[in-house]
């Protein structure tokens, strides 16, 4: 399995982090989590820190429209330099498309089901 030392959450919605945090806690991971709810925050911290192991991404923030936060986060080359899953409160038949241009390991629904977490991490096994 891939070692995930260190995850970011890119994401408005602070329930969501403790969810996941909650969830991650049920397995044999230990990151250091890092949050962030807007993209300039975001988009900041990555330029200025080693890349995470994995990235959390829901791309409808309060300062930025959702093509701008792919711009800025590919400009950094963060998709091909690390793993990112997005994970939103649109259904999947209106975020579908979103981001298929990039590499995402992962595209969720909130709420998601601790099932699709398990899922992610066969496929972080598979990496």
């Amino acid at each position: 399995m891939q070692t995930i030392k260190k995850i970011l959450v890119i994401d408005s919605d602070s329930v969501c982090v403790f969810i996941l945090k909650q969830n991650f806690l049920l397995t044999e991971l230990s990151p250091l989590w890092v949050h962030r709810s807007n993209a300039t925050d975001a988009i900041a911290y990555l330029t200025q820190n080693d890349m995470p192991d994995l990235i959390f991404l829901d791309p409808v923030l309060p300062d930025m429209q959702q093509s701008q936060v792919f711009e800025k986060l590919n400009i950094l080359d963060v998709f091909n330099k690390t793993k990112v899953s997005i994970l939103t409160t649109y259904p999947e038949k209106e975020f579908g498309m979103l981001g298929n241009e990039f590499n995402i390991l992962r595209k969720f629904s909130k709420p998601f089901h601790k099932n699709q977490l398990k899922e992610l991490l066969h496929d972080l096994k598979a990496a």
